[in-house]
C-alpha cells in the first residue's frame, strides 16, 4: 500500500509511517509539515499556531510532540520507501521541514528501501505552477510509487 499527502497532510503521512511502518510499502509526504513542534518558528507561524497549537501551552505542546513525525522516528526501524518533497519558494512549509525529516530518516532507516528528498527549486507549495509543472510533479510521484510497489512497467 502507498500513502501520499501534502502540506498539513504530511503530518498524517509522517505519523502513519512512523507509527506503523510495517503497513506501508511507500510513503510520499509532499511539502509536508514533518516537524510540528518547530513549525511555530516558521515564517507562516500564525496559521500553524491557530491550526495546531503552540509549544508554550503544556497541553498543546504534548499534542505537537505526538503529531511530530520527525520526533517519532526511531533508529533501527525498517521504514517504507519514501519520497519526500519540498519547494524552495514555499511560503507555507519551509524546505527545512521536509529536509530535516529526510536526513534523519536516511540515518535511522534500517530497511533497504530508498529515501529520496526531492527539492523543486522553482516552486513553492504549488502556487503559480504551470500545467507542465503539475504533470511533472505527479509523474515523479506515481513513477516512484509504481516502482516501489513492483509494477512491471516501472522496473529497471
Amino acid at each position: 500500500m502507498a500513502i501520499e499527502g501534502g502540506s498539513a497532510g504530511g503530518i498524517l503521512i509522517g505519523r502513519a509511517m512512523t507509527a506503523r511502518p510495517d503497513l506501508y510499502a511507500v510513503a510520499i509526504p509532499r511539502v509536508g509539515v514533518m516537524n510540528s513542534l518547530r513549525k511555530e518558528k516558521d515564517a507562516n507561524n500564525v496559521m500553524s499556531i491557530l491550526n495546531c497549537g503552540i509549544s508554550t501551552d503544556p497541553i498543546e505542546c504534548k499534542a505537537l510532540i505526538e503529531m511530530d513525525a520527525y520526533l517519532q522516528l526511531q533508529e533501527g526501524t525498517k521504514y517504507p520507501a519514501t519520497l519526500i518533497t519540498a519547494g524552495m519558494n514555499d511560503p507555507r512549509v519551509s524546505a527545512w521541514q521536509p529536509g530535516k525529516f529526510a536526513a534523519k530518516l536516511q540515518t535511522y532507516n534500517a530497511s533497504d528501501k530508498p529515501t529520496i528528498f526531492w527539492v523543486d527549486h522553482e516552486s513553492g507549495h504549488g502556487y503559480g505552477n504551470t500545467a507542465s509543472k503539475i504533470i511533472e510533479k505527479f509523474a515523479n510521484i506515481y513513477s516512484f510509487a509504481f516502482w516501489q510497489l513492483g509494477h512491471p512497467d516501472y522496473q529497471y
